[in-house]
């Protein structure tokens, strides 16, 4: 009968990672980064943050420099208006759009423009039956004695207002 040996191994760890390359040896722990450093953490994603700050930064200067018109309803007519500035006078600016169908107001509309610290501004338009009505109305103020006014508007029947920025 033969006798059956036992395998011995030599094999010593610390000597095994002596010789393997960095990238070999395990990480014993897991590094986590936070929320900003996964966000901008690598070349693509640190193009993507910055391609999304400067869209932000275009959408706002654009929503500040291009002034939406403001209007509502008034006596059953859509009335658009805004404040430009031309050529140094500021003129208020009113489009009236009668709808398809339905009762709407017609007659004299009276408008009243004022500003902090100035004196009211009146004047008076009226609607007339037609589908469209362009108003311009010219301000007495100049274009450095505000930047926004409140304009008020009233018929027989109803009244409203608005604050109106001027458009650059």
């Amino acid at each position: 009968m033969e006798e059956k040996k036992d395998t011995v191994f030599y094999y010593s760890k610390e000597r095994r990672q002596e010789r393997a390359e960095r990238t070999d040896i395990p990480i014993a722990k897991t590094v986590r980064f936070g929320p900003f450093k996964t966000t901008v953490g690598g070349r693509a994603n640190l193009m993507l943050f910055f391609s999304i700050i400067i869209v932000v930064i275009i959408l706002g200067i654009s929503g500040r420099l291009f002034v939406p018109k403001r209007g509502f309803t008034l006596g059953g007519n859509n009335l658009t208006m805004n404040i430009v500035r031309e050529e140094g006078l500021l003129a208020l600016s009113l489009v009236k759009t009668a709808p398809r169908s339905g009762e709407v107001y017609l007659g004299e509309v009276n408008i009243s423009v004022s500003a902090e610290g100035l004196e009211p501004f009146p004047s008076r338009i009226f609607f007339n039956p037609v589908d469209l009505e362009t108003y311009r109305i010219i301000l007495p103020f100049s274009a450095d004695d505000a930047d926004s006014f409140f304009v008020s508007f009233t018929t027989a029947f109803e009244q409203r207002s608005a604050r109106l920025n001027v458009s650059r």
